[in-house]
């Protein structure tokens, strides 16, 4: 595969693939790691949650609530969009998405 004007050309970008919304409930409610526990914790866990709700529909009062938002992020294909993954065609070492067979930029070094 030669690269010619007319190619595809692709090169890795990261971009958000997901995001996760995490609450951690008050110290009190946190699980200690005793697993003959786990019954009760998961019926706490239960009612803080169902309180948690009540508390967003009418913005009481509510104690100390640690409320995070991870971006996952991934490293997909510029041209196609896919997950960023390269081969060499013809074993002649120029780079090809293996989603799209766009060639890959070269990385130009400033």
């Amino acid at each position: 595969m030669s690269a010619t004007t007319d190619e595809k050309r692709a090169k890795p970008i990261e971009v958000v693939a997901y995001i996760n919304l995490e609450l951690d409930p008050p110290p009190w409610i946190r699980w200690n790691g005793d697993r003959s526990r786990l019954p009760r914790y998961s019926d706490e866990l239960e009612l803080w949650a169902r309180e948690m709700n009540e508390f967003l529909r009418d913005h009481r009062s509510q104690d100390a609530v640690t409320i995070r938002v991870e971006r996952v992020k991934e490293t997909v294909c510029s041209a196609c969009g896919g997950q960023w993954e390269t081969y060499d065609p013809d074993d002649n070492g120029v780079l090809a998405c293996a989603n799209c067979g766009a060639v890959v930029e070269k990385e130009v070094v400033t």
